[in-house]
């Protein structure tokens, strides 16, 4: 009889549920192994996105 032996993960093998959006134009960025679903908000390379950031730092 066969035996099945449990999957157990590790770095190499984790799952990439975080996602990387940028906070101006929502694209996603990128993506990062996590435990669970996780947003992250960052900037895109955009130009746009990165003026509007500059705008916002410097009117705060």
């Amino acid at each position: 009889m066969g035996m099945e032996i449990g999957y157990q993960s590790s770095d190499k093998d984790a799952l990439e549920l975080g996602v990387i959006i940028c906070k101006h134009c929502s694209e996603i960025i990128g993506t990062l192994p996590m435990d669970g679903y996780k947003k992250v908000h960052g900037i895109c390379p955009d130009l746009d996105c990165m003026k509007t950031d500059d705008q916002k730092e410097s009117a705060g």
